[in-house]
């Protein structure tokens, strides 16, 4: 590609290789309030507490919502997690 503002024109083929995700590094973790999430076989709900961060971010390594389901859901295979 030659540059952002290319226009493709009719019959032009574009090839894009999209590298593999890297590792998230994402760990499970506990939260106290475990009562908060409800698993069935295909859907989790989840009463996510006011002021929980829900991802990690700077300043919230850990502690968060995402590291909850992790721990929650851990004896799910890597596969399923998809």
């Amino acid at each position: 590609m030659e540059k952002a503002s290319h226009k493709t024109e009719t019959g032009e083929k574009i090839e894009v290789t999209v590298p593999p995700p890297a590792p998230s590094g994402l760990m499970a973790g506990s939260h106290p309030d475990q009562k908060s999430f409800m698993k069935m076989t295909d859907l989790l709900v989840i009463d996510k507490p006011a002021g929980l961060t829900v991802h990690p971010a700077p300043g919230h390594p850990s502690h968060t919502l995402v590291n909850a389901v992790l721990s929650h859901l851990s004896d799910m295979s890597d596969e399923k997690r998809r």
